[in-house]
């Protein structure tokens, strides 16, 4: 709920690109200046969808798409997971975007091609376990947040103890802001007489 009304409150002004996996759940938005850039869920189609799109990178933009390549080639393990990785990276390099923001922290570990490529802001929202717990148990995944948050534009932490978690990965005060999740009105609207 909390990112999709963020995407609809920046929609209004800005024009937004949605980035992920295709689902037969996927929300529609009814706005035009959210483009959602789906990766196919069929293998087929998903081989057709990574071509079109490094063709158009090595056309559009031949330098990244050469460091970008080379790149996950060296975090794939066989060629399965480089068109993998291929589907999901690619896209946002393709658009224009002025700012690039993460939903979720992990997500900086896994694609570091975001992070050491990208020649935007970067910004990652943080809550509940990618930040909590999650790398305190695993202690590779809080060596990489160390390497990797230190190149972060900015945060959005979901609560004050949220962003006071963050500062344990050698994270800037200054590059944190604390937004509470917002719950769309309609939600909430509740008739008193269902409460007694």
């Amino acid at each position: 709920v909390f990112i999709i009304n963020l995407i609809k409150g920046l929609a209004k002004d800005n024009l937004i690109y949605v980035y992920g996996q295709l689902t037969d759940s996927d929300y529609q938005f009814d706005n035009t200046n959210i483009i959602v850039r789906g990766v196919p869920n069929n293998k087929i189609k998903i081989l057709f969808y990574v071509f079109k799109n490094l063709i158009l990178m090595v056309f559009i933009k031949p330098k990244i798409a050469y460091k970008l390549i080379k790149k996950i080639q060296l975090l794939s393990n066989n060629w399965s997971q480089f068109f993998y990785r291929l589907s999901r990276v690619l896209p946002p390099f393709l658009d224009r975007v002025d700012i690039f923001h993460i939903q979720w922290a992990k997500t900086l570990v896994y694609y570091p091609e975001f992070i050491e490529v990208m020649d935007c802001p970067v910004v990652v929202s943080l809550r509940g376990a990618h930040i909590n717990y999650s790398p305190i148990i695993d202690r590779q995944l809080a060596q990489q947040y160390i390497k990797y948050f230190s190149k972060v534009s900015g945060f959005h932490a979901v609560s004050n103890a949220i962003s006071n978690e963050v500062l344990k990965y050698g994270v800037n005060l200054y590059k944190i802001s604390v937004i509470k999740p917002a719950i769309d009105r309609c939600l909430i609207n509740i008739n008193k007489k269902n409460i007694n």
